[in-house]
């Protein structure tokens, strides 16, 4: 298992951050550090079985632009390559449970989804955002599936050393 947590360019910094972005969990697209001025954004193949497996459970994952079908990137193989999430702490203060509930559905998904095969790995990243110093911690986590809940648990001692 492998985990890693590091200071990155603020997001503000490189994508525009809408009115609905304090309101949710957002997704970012997969290229968001390489993007060129003419490319179009792309996101994980898995993002629309993610929002359906949330939206399930009332939680919605908000995206910046609109996604086409064209915008997938499908990585094949033993590992799971998760949509890249950002949460911004003022979200997170109000909605301290969502990355709980949504790392757990993903979890149970994935367990059911690599059932037969329990070497799988699962690739996640996730944004953590202070929105009040408008600093960015970016948390990646390579593992095996059942190592998930390490995720969520550097995730939230990420936002207790922001402080909200």
């Amino acid at each position: 298992m492998n985990l890693k947590v590091e200071n990155t360019t603020d997001v503000s910094e490189i994508i525009k951050l809408d009115d609905e972005y304090s309101n949710h969990i957002c997704v970012l697209p997969d290229n968001i550090h390489c993007k060129t001025q003419n490319e179009e954004y792309f996101y994980a193949f898995s993002l629309p079985t993610i929002q359906k497996v949330l939206k399930e459970r009332n939680l919605e994952l908000h995206q910046f632009n609109e996604l086409k079908s064209a915008n997938l990137i499908d990585q094949r193989g033993l590992e799971y390559f998760a949509p890249i999430i950002l949460v911004g702490s003022l979200y997170y203060s109000q909605n301290p449970d969502a990355i709980s509930i949504a790392l757990g559905l993903i979890s149970n998904y994935l367990s059911k989804l690599f059932s037969v095969n329990n070497k799988a790995k699962a690739n996640f990243t996730i944004y953590a955002r202070d929105d009040k110093n408008k600093k960015t911690k970016r948390i990646h986590y390579d593992g095996p599936v059942s190592g998930i809940k390490e995720l969520e648990k550097v995730v939230k001692d990420t936002f207790k050393e922001f402080g909200d």
